[in-house]
């Protein structure tokens, strides 16, 4: 139970630098600024349609109002759930909140080899909270797990980065 209250506290502490390390795009960027504010409520309008656009900082911050309850009611779940979208989108700091919902089983399955994974892929991105996290998780875990989990690691950063070279050649005007 400490340990979890720990990395709670943690999450907690972390919050606010979370969404600064977020990248803001345009769509999201005025319920961020809401958000920041307090203004939860006007925060939510802007950020509800941004997230159905894939916007990596609105997922992540509709998943901290999600998850600590801020103009919506306390919903782990769909907290878990922004925070995987904005994950597999490569938004480090919903990785980082991902692979902890994991280590917690809070709104998911609890998957300590998933958390790993995420929080990893993370910290490879410089968040400096997941790579703590990273060496709590697999400081006792056999080497051969390890290596198992950085293999995940590699396959995602792989199959994120031709799909994200897919996307700008489809993006790119053809001459």
């Amino acid at each position: 139970m400490t340990h979890r209250l720990t990395v709670m506290a943690a999450l907690t502490a972390a919050f606010l630098i979370g969404i600064g390390a977020s990248d803001a795009r345009a769509d999201g960027r005025d319920g961020v600024t809401h958000f920041k504010h307090g203004r939860f409520q006007e925060a939510l309008k802007e950020l509800l349609p941004a997230a159905e656009k894939n916007d990596p900082a609105a997922l992540y911050v509709l998943g901290k109002m999600h998850s600590a309850g801020l103009g919506v009611k306390a919903d782990p779940k769909k907290a878990a759930e922004y925070f995987r979208r904005g994950a597999e989108l490569g938004d480090a700091a919903s990785q980082n909140d991902y692979g902890a919902a994991l280590a917690l089983g809070e709104g998911v399955e609890q998957d300590i080899e998933r958390a790993a994974m995420w929080l990893m892929i993370s910290a490879r991105q410089g968040h400096r909270q997941a790579q703590d996290y990273v060496d709590r998780l697999t400081r006792h875990m056999p080497s051969a797990q390890v290596t198992d989990i950085r293999k995940m690691v590699g396959d995602w950063e792989a199959a994120h980065k031709a799909q994200e070279g897919k996307a700008n050649a489809e993006a790119s005007p053809s001459p």
